[in-house]
């Protein structure tokens, strides 16, 4: 999701974190040593591939840093803001800023292609197929009268392919599982798309409470759709028909109970579902 919130990332014998006042941490894992920091601005939450860690900054900047030694490698300025977290694959960092979603070469930081999506762009990318899955919103984002959209682009040319329009915003990452295209609208519904032309192949809608809040990304895991909503509840839905196989009430300890799950499901091979703060279902 879009905004400056704390993050953790473990990646090979590293572990990356945010600073509550901006900048960047690298610890060893084995023994919490400091690696190495970086103090420049606020970071959303990085990609890491190859060795390479790639930060997006909410001023425009997009940072490539050697993932071991925290050597900058490249730094690419947009004049428009940086909206979401980048997503790098298959050597190209797939990065939204403004209206703008831009491919940029992993390597040397230059742009290979721009597309605009007409409104700015709210979900961090998806990558899946030789497709790029993202959200975009001409207006204020709980206006029911702007135009919520989730795109799919050609990942190697930029051109669009479809565009699915929602009354309700989308801001988390789309999940994509054989040919289909799951996309959470702000914690109330989940389309289901198919990757080929956008169609929609089913929705289930929640037990929407009545409240604006950000829902979570979705994860897919052995036929199951897993994610969590604004009405305090993590649901399990069958990909194929969008029925529901279950929901749990999400009940926290401490000073309020029930509070909406903003956090995205972690699912385990052993068919745990793992969200922040710490609850096992």
């Amino acid at each position: 999701m879009a905004g400056y919130r704390a993050w953790v990332l473990s990646h090979g014998n590293m572990v990356y974190s945010s600073r509550v006042m901006g900048g960047m941490y690298a610890l060893e894992a084995a023994t919490g040593d400091l690696a190495w920091s970086y103090n420049t601005g606020y970071y959303l939450s990085p990609s890491v591939a190859d060795g390479v860690l790639y930060l997006g900054r909410g001023d425009g900047r997009l940072d490539a840093l050697d993932a071991e030694s925290g050597e900058e490698i490249w730094s690419y300025e947009n004049d428009d803001f940086g909206s979401v977290s980048p997503t790098a694959v298959d050597g190209v960092v797939y990065a939204g800023f403004g209206n703008s979603l831009l491919a940029i070469d992993a390597k040397t930081g230059q742009v290979l292609w721009a597309h605009d999506s007409g409104g700015t762009v709210v979900s961090p990318p998806t990558v899946s197929g030789g497709l790029v899955f993202f959200a975009s919103s001409d207006g204020f984002l709980y206006d029911q009268s702007s135009d919520h959209r989730a795109h799919a682009l050609d990942a190697s040319t930029g051109d669009l392919l479809w565009s699915f329009a929602s009354r309700e915003p989308i801001v988390t990452s789309p999940a994509v599982d054989d040919g289909v295209a799951f996309v959470v609208s702000d914690g109330r519904q989940v389309n289901a798309l198919d990757v080929a032309d956008g169609s929609q192949l089913w929705r289930f809608d929640t037990q929407d409470n009545g409240s604006i809040a950000l829902a979570s990304s979705p994860a897919v895991w052995d036929g199951v759709l897993y994610f969590a909503s604004n009405d305090n509840g993590v649901y399990a839905v069958n990909i194929e028909d969008g029925t529901l196989r279950w929901r749990v009430e999400i009940a926290r300890t401490g000073y309020q109970r029930g509070e909406p799950a903003f956090s995205s499901p972690l699912v385990t091979g052993g068919g745990y579902c793992i969200l922040g703060p710490p609850t096992v279902i």
